[in-house]
């Protein structure tokens, strides 16, 4: 598949070339390792693996452990 044929043109002038390669460089190494998924926030990444197929979380999506939730303030009446 080929870079440019991934993204509509739009969507390339949005992002540097650099960024643009840098972004797939790391799909396709993912691909190449056979991941199921990838976690990221970035969004030009999270659009190339949709190209690829793989599966993307974002750090938002991500369950809070339980050691991590913050106490729950007592009331004080």
């Amino acid at each position: 598949m080929l870079l440019e044929a991934a993204w509509d043109v739009k969507n390339q002038k949005a992002v540097s070339r650099t960024k643009f390669k840098f972004d797939w460089m790391i799909v396709a190494c993912a691909a190449s390792r056979n991941v199921q998924r990838i976690y990221s926030d970035d969004g030009d990444i999270l659009r190339c693996a949709t190209q690829v197929p793989i599966q993307t979380v974002k750090q938002a999506d991500l369950p809070v452990p339980s050691s991590a939730r913050q106490l729950r303030i007592p009331d004080t009446d």
